[in-house]
């Protein structure tokens, strides 16, 4: 991947700090209004259960729309064009089933935890396990939204503290154009050690890539080479010059010969870059890959190339993210989310406007001017079908993939059923529902939009990822779309502007951890407090919810900044992504075998549950496990089959059937034992 190389243009102006003040400490004062309405958990939880549809409705989408999806789908555009938008083809499949079997069944159960469901159904086992696995999803969820956030914004702003429990690194530099460069700031001693290695390599006779780097260094450079020994350095002039003299070879498409540098432990950046074919890699990519060669023959005397590590800006932010998340949902509860979701999605609205409208301006072009870019941008193609479960563009496994991750989400997830338990009726969640879905449709038509007037921005003006975004290197073009936004946030927004935009990514991601933390508190207290403390009062229940709310907040921060140093040089935060979706699957899976299959008890559908959960997590990481590719867009669906089909399997085998009482919380029965408020 391309890193940033100069000093960051643009950075917050006291405008935009005033900005952001102003919507932060207005998000407090609404949760400290609400907070003087509240008497039970009841309001706490779902709102006294009357709250406006179509605000639920926003809040329902702006909670499952994150960072993630608002600075994603902007480069999605530059990998796929206007064919991504085929994934909305799921949609009708989706409504007909969230409206028809999922609304009218659980509205009529009056829950406030979801999982209360499967204890009727099933036995307090199921329950509680099916509440511990949503826990994990959440938690994982929320994390890496948070922090996808926070890396946003750390670039935007370009804050860059001194100090606030840890330092930041600058990364190492590059050339303006995006291609490597090698410093005397980035050998790992004095200099002293490689210039004698390299040195050394001439009196081989044996074809080494060491002697291979002297050898491409010419004659000249050779005659001025330094004399190095150790004990003495060589001077800083002799430093810059070994640095300017290896640079020049960066270009070379001759370094990397297979014969010579098998006997080389090479750096994965460099087997990336291999892997794509020489022939196939652009000039810029070309110097990356000779950097990463160099790193692998000169392992102890040149630093790996490594991205900006704002550690100080980066706690701060994740901090004062969860501060105040956690603050305005303690205090207000559900209503407070709601009501700060609808806040949050508006501001979301008005920046992805301002900037098509601000390039449109710049550019002086228009809707159809985007659209012919984006035409002619070689995009990777589409197929609609492919037999192929590895691949990850087909429309089909995208299409199958979001509608197992629609019926799913609405059907098991607490975060999404909380929100239809917080409206009075049937007619209600629906029209929610229907607010939620027209929302998904209309902020992925904008964002698409965002993405193509990007890609005719780039035509006529420079930012730093612009280089990589045709890379044949999948990694490094990925890294290079997903960035131009924030870049072009950072650089060339007006302030006053850009504190918005910084703002909506605030509402993004507070809006994902007020949702989180007190869907996560919600489970904790009916699913487990509430079930071994029955006898505890109102007020005391109520101060617990908090406390707990609180606390998850808290837990949420310390994970994510944890997260983010683990995260550091590596792709964990792509197997995060995968890997809380792995455990959707098989939750969804469990409603639907405790509404449709009487056959079915806890004795089946336990052990298939936890093998439904084993094969979400080993597809979600097929190539780390099995060196396999399996599409991510199957993994929710692949074990959502895996435990309707073991759990009916064992069923047949250990001849199981629902008890009478139990069968009474089939589909069917509830929706017939009694009249439906329509």
């Amino acid at each position: 991947m391309t890193f940033a190389t100069t000093t960051a243009v643009g950075g917050l102006s006291f405008l935009d700090y005033l900005i952001i003040g102003i919507y932060l400490l207005s998000m407090l004062c609404m949760g400290l209004w609400i907070a003087r309405k509240q008497q039970s958990t009841d309001d706490f939880f779902v709102g006294g259960r009357n709250l406006p549809a179509w605000a639920v409705g926003i809040s329902l989408f702006a909670s499952l729309l994150s960072t993630i999806t608002f600075l994603g789908m902007p480069g999605e555009m530059f990998r796929t064009g206007v064919a991504f938008l085929t994934r909305q083809l799921a949609l009708p499949l989706v409504l007909a089933v969230v409206w028809f079997l999922w609304i009218p069944f659980f509205m009529r159960l009056n829950l406030t935890s979801a999982y209360e469901y499967l204890e009727r159904r099933f036995n307090y086992t199921v329950r509680a396990l099916a509440a511990v696995f949503c826990l994990l999803l959440l938690f994982g969820w929320i994390s890496v939204v948070v922090l996808t956030a926070s890396r946003a914004m750390a670039e935007i702003a370009d804050i860059n503290l001194n100090w606030f429990f840890g330092h930041n690194m600058s990364a190492t530099q590059l050339h303006a154009d995006g291609s490597a460069r090698i410093g005397a700031e980035d050998f790992l001693h004095d200099g002293t050690a490689l210039a004698a290695r390299i040195r050394a390599s001439a009196m081989t006779e044996r074809p080494t890539p060491q002697k291979q780097v002297w050898d491409m260094l010419g004659k000249q450079v050779q005659q001025q080479w330094p004399s190095a020994e150790a004990g003495n350095p060589i001077s800083s002039e002799s430093r810059q010059f070994v640095a300017e003299s290896l640079s020049t070879i960066l270009n070379r498409r001759d370094l990397y010969d297979q014969s010579v540098w098998q006997s080389v432990r090479l750096r994965d950046a460099a087997k990336t870059y291999l892997k794509a074919g020489i022939d196939n890699l652009s000039d810029v990519d070309v110097s990356h890959l000779n950097r990463s060669l160099l790193v692998s023959a000169f392992p102890d005397e040149i630093d790996q190339r490594r991205p900006a590590f704002r550690d100080a800006d980066m706690h701060m932010i994740i901090l004062c993210i969860g501060m105040f998340s956690v603050l305005y949902t303690t205090l207000g509860g559900i209503r407070a989310v709601v009501w700060t979701d609808v806040i949050q999605f508006f501001i979301l609205m008005i920046g992805a406007f301002f900037t098509m409208g601000f390039i449109a301006w710049i550019t002086d072009s228009g809707l159809s001017d985007w659209l012919e870019t984006s035409k002619a941008h070689k995009h990777e193609a589409v197929e609609w079908f492919t037999p192929d479960i590895g691949d990850r563009s087909s429309v089909a496994f995208i299409s199958l993939g979001m509608f197992f991750w629609f019926i799913c989400t609405h059907g098991s997830n607490q975060v999404a059923l909380q929100r239809y338990f917080t409206v009075k009726d049937v007619r209600s969640a629906r029209k929610s529902y229907l607010v939620s879905a027209v929302a998904s449709v209309g902020i992925g038509v904008i964002l698409a939009g965002v993405g193509i007037s990007l890609m005719h921005f780039i035509t006529q003006y420079d930012l730093p990822s612009s280089s990589g975004i045709t890379s044949v290197v999948d990694s490094v073009r990925n890294t290079a779309q997903d960035g131009l936004f924030p870049e072009f946030i950072r650089i060339y927004l007006p302030s006053g502007m850009r504190g918005m935009v910084v703002a909506a990514l605030f509402a993004a991601a507070m809006s994902t951890i007020d949702s989180g933390a007190n869907s996560a508190s919600t489970i904790i207290t009916v699913d487990f407090f509430r079930r071994f403390d029955p006898a505890a009062g109102a007020d005391r229940e109520l101060r617990r919810a908090r406390m707990l709310t609180a606390t998850m907040g808290v837990i949420v921060v310390v994970y994510t900044i944890g997260l983010y140093h683990l995260s550091k040089g590596t792709d964990i935060i792509s197997l995060c992504q995968k890997g809380f979706n792995c455990f959707l699957g098989p939750l969804g899976a469990l409603f639907v075998l405790g509404m449709f299959s009487k056959r079915v008890t806890a004795k089946s559908v336990v052990p298939a549950f936890l093998l439904g959960e084993v094969f979400g997590v080993c597809s979600s990481y097929s190539k780390d496990l099995f060196d396999f590719n399996f599409s991510t867009h199957l993994v929710i669906a692949g074990s959502w089959l895996v435990t309707i089909v073991t759990a009916h399997t064992l069923a047949i085998l250990l001849q199981t059937k629902a008890t009478d009482e139990q069968q009474q919380f089939l589909w069917l029965p509830v929706i017939r034992s009694g009249e439906l408020p329509n």
